[in-house]
C-alpha cells in the first residue's frame, strides 16, 4: 500500500504551475484529523455555527410578514435544529 502525503501544497501532475492546498483527511497520513483540527473541536465549532444560524433565523422569522415567507423560514429553522441535535 502507498502512504499518503501530509496535508499541504500540491503541484498537479499535468505540470501546470498552479498549486493548491490539500486538506482532506483521507488524503493525508494523519488519521482522524482534518489539518490540525480534532473531531471534538470540529463538532464544537459546527455547534456554535448552527446556534448562530438558528438565532438569525428566529429573528428573521419574527421580522417577516406574510404567512408563506414565515413557513419557508420555519422549515429552515426545523432543519437547523435537526442538525444541531445530531451533533449533541
Amino acid at each position: 500500500m502507498r502512504t499518503a502525503r501530509p496535508p499541504g501544497p500540491r503541484i498537479p501532475a499535468g505540470g501546470t504551475k498552479v498549486t493548491y492546498t490539500e486538506r482532506r483527511k483521507n488524503r493525508s497520513d494523519v488519521p482522524g484529523k482534518l489539518t490540525g483540527m480534532s473531531a471534538n473541536t470540529l463538532k464544537s465549532e459546527l455547534r456554535n455555527r448552527y446556534k448562530e444560524t438558528l438565532g438569525k433565523q428566529l429573528v428573521q422569522r419574527e421580522m417577516t410578514t406574510g404567512k408563506m415567507k414565515r413557513r419557508k423560514i420555519q422549515k429552515k429553522i426545523t432543519q437547523t435544529k435537526t442538525w444541531l441535535k445530531r451533533l449533541q
